[in-house]
């Protein structure tokens, strides 16, 4: 009789994790970036130094021997007094396509990580052997794991991805201004009342309001990580014109596209 087990399923087809961006900075008082947000997560391995955190009246000291996740879209003040020497990993931990792993927590937790840790995973990522290439994914993965059981992340989430699974990709694929969800219950051949309670009551989300956030998520990307201009990413998304979607934008981040990239490009923190 053949056994197969859900973790392996799991993870063959659900979980997928995209590195971004990764360094080592040594920075200076001049690292100060105020209300700085980032639709991705971001990890700092701190070796050298002393860095701050800061959000209303609370403060989250970066200090050696830890391990900081900053979840996506989470807010902070980032101050550097003196100097401070980090590996940084910014990535995406996504179930299906419109569900990251830690979408629904805004606040940054730490975990110990010793010195032998960094040096050792350092020499991974400097390393082309693909021994070590695989070590080094596996060692992220279980980074990433023990903030997940930090965050306490329920289980109803992948419940949840099994479920919808379908339906995530779909909107990925299709992915624009103009899906509407009566498209996606065409697709799947269910009334859109009947799916618009479902999914509702099982994410806290209506389907329009995850097809939003999925469209957010893909123009907040594209402005940060790219030098697309916002012209040519309001007609990927299939905005009549960059004014629609800058108003668009703005109704839902609080912020210009052009502002938005302004502040929080790569290539102008460069």
């Amino acid at each position: 009789m053949k056994v197969t087990y859900k973790a392996l399923e799991f993870f063959n087809q659900y979980f997928k994790l995209e590195i971004i961006e990764d360094g080592f900075v040594k920075l200076n008082n001049s690292w100060n970036m105020f209300k700085d947000s980032s639709p991705y997560n971001r990890l700092y391995f701190i070796t050298g130094g002393k860095g701050y955190l800061k959000r209303d009246d609370s403060v989250i000291e970066l200090t050696p021997h830890h391990c900081y996740l900053i979840p996506s879209n989470s807010m902070y003040d980032f101050i550097c007094d003196e100097n401070l020497d980090k590996f940084y990993i910014h990535f995406k931990a996504s179930l299906v396509p419109g569900l990251e792993v830690f979408s629904d927590v805004y606040h940054c937790l730490s975990i110990p990580y010793s010195d032998t840790q960094i040096e050792t995973l350092l020499k991974w990522v400097k390393d082309d052997r693909i021994e070590n290439q695989i070590m080094c994914r596996a060692e992220l993965l279980k980074v990433i794991s023990q903030f997940i059981t930090l965050y306490n992340i329920d289980k109803k989430l992948l419940d949840h991805t099994i479920k919808y699974k379908d339906i995530f990709q779909y909107i990925d694929k299709h992915l624009s201004i103009e899906l509407h969800p009566n498209d996606i219950c065409d697709r799947i051949n269910i009334s859109y009342d009947s799916l618009r309670r479902i999914i509702k009551s099982d994410t806290g989300k209506t389907l329009k309001q995850h097809i939003d956030s999925m469209i957010m998520q893909r123009a907040k990307e594209q402005l940060v990580i790219t030098d697309k201009t916002i012209k040519t990413i309001a007609y990927e998304l299939d905005f009549k014109d960059e004014f629609y979607f800058s108003r668009y934008f703005k109704k839902h981040e609080g912020k210009s596209p052009t502002q938005y990239k302004t502040k929080y490009s790569t290539f102008n923190r460069k």
